[in-house]
């Protein structure tokens, strides 16, 4: 969020309705955590989904009993956040109003960091304790997304009630319309677009 708001303070009143950046649809959905920090997660703590029920339907992943499933995205249940701010237990905040998956994520991203993610035997345990038996949503969805610079950063900005995923042919764009949150366009369309200038590009 930090660099989605210097990207929108570089862009501001600078175009007249959108600017790409270097978002596009791939051809393969793949599972994501939403909270993004790649040095959140230890080797192999990224990919570590214990499954009971898979879905190609769904596309959301909700968690009960110790186990993640392909839900809904629709659904409104309950769901966890995970507070950084915090230790221990006190890091994971189970939130007893039900929404669905994209307004569970945006309640915890304003109000703590984000959905919580599973990365390992004992964060599972935890957040079975703190779910008290519930179904809840966590940080868990699949999309065909991939970036140009073939980051795997799973980070998602889109407008309000964007759906998780698309079947169209199309790439991602600031829309100032949307204040600055993303939407899906036709590629071939034409809008300024971003760079990202790394240290080692300015310096060759």
């Amino acid at each position: 969020m930090e660099k989605m708001a210097k990207v929108l303070e570089t862009v501001k009143d600078q175009y007249d309705s959108a600017v790409w950046i270097g978002l596009w649809r791939g051809n393969t959905f793949k599972w994501h955590w939403s909270l993004a920090d790649k040095e959140f997660y230890k080797e192999g703590e990224r990919n570590y989904f214990i499954w009971s029920f898979l879905n190609d339907n769904f596309n959301c992943g909700s968690y009960k009993y110790g186990t993640l499933r392909a839900n809904n995205c629709g659904n409104s249940i309950y769901f966890i956040c995970f507070d950084e701010t915090q230790q221990g237990k006190d890091q994971y905040i189970l939130i007893t109003q039900s929404k669905a998956w994209i307004a569970a994520r945006d309640y915890c991203r304003t109000h703590y960091t984000d959905l919580t993610s599973l990365r390992n035997d004992a964060e599972y345990q935890v957040i079975q304790e703190v779910a008290s038996g519930f179904e809840v949503w966590v940080g868990l969805f699949r999309d065909p997304w991939e970036w140009s610079d073939q980051s795997d950063s799973s980070f998602r900005y889109w407008k309000a009630n964007k759906p998780v995923w698309t079947e169209s042919c199309s790439c991602g764009a600031l829309v100032k319309l949307e204040s600055g949150r993303w939407d899906e366009l036709a590629c071939e369309d034409t809008y300024p677009f971003l760079c990202d200038c790394n240290e080692a590009a300015t310096k060759e």
